[in-house]
């Protein structure tokens, strides 16, 4: 794929090339792009699933993690004049022991991604971090029309002290967001098995 997006990429640069040929390029790069999406989806799965997925646990400032997944998914919320709203009760130096990109780039975008693609136009996502007892909550409330409870069930068990995710892939959760918004539909079995 990578060599077929080079030469797609190359061919669009030419001048002799024409617009309507250059159109094709553009969806031919969006195909790519999206069987590229697939294909790493579908190895980070099966890497969760075999234990094989490797993390590097470090102290993650909670309020920075959140602000972080925040810019990276606010062209979206732009778009759709979607306002965030975050809120860091106590938590603002509140520290957790993650994997940065498992919780950020699997689970937190994941979740404020789908709260954003789901919600209406105009709308508010509610992102709230605070301290309960043992436990740091991070709640994403939105005004989408959310999932049906046996949908966003993903069996865990303890094997080993580990959490062993039972991911059934064949569970592809592919609605289309407020403004027709895709998706693969794996987020969610990916974000719920870490």
């Amino acid at each position: 794929l990578s060599t077929i997006q080079y030469v797609a990429d190359s061919l669009k640069e030419d001048d002799l090339i024409s617009k309507k040929y250059k159109d094709y390029l553009d969806r031919m790069l969006i195909a790519i792009n999206m069987q590229s999406a697939i294909i790493e989806q579908a190895k980070t799965l099966e890497n969760v699933q075999d234990l094989k997925f490797s993390m590097n646990f470090q102290k993650i400032n909670v309020k920075r993690a959140v602000e972080d997944v925040t810019k990276v998914i606010d062209t979206k919320a732009i778009q759709k004049n979607i306002k965030f709203e975050l809120v860091f009760n106590q938590t603002l130096d509140l520290e957790i022991l993650a994997d940065y990109r498992s919780l950020n780039m699997q689970v937190l975008a994941n979740i404020m991604g789908n709260a954003v693609k789901f919600s209406p136009s105009g709308s508010a996502v509610r992102v709230e971090c605070c301290e309960n007892k043992n436990h740091i909550c991070i709640e994403i409330k939105d005004s989408g029309k959310g999932i049906l409870a046996p949908n966003a069930q993903i069996a865990c068990a303890k094997s080993n002290g580990h959490s062993v995710c039972k991911i059934d892939p064949s569970r592809v959760y592919k609605n289309k967001g407020t403004h027709g918004e895709k998706g693969l539909g794996y987020g969610l079995n990916i974000a719920g098995s870490f």
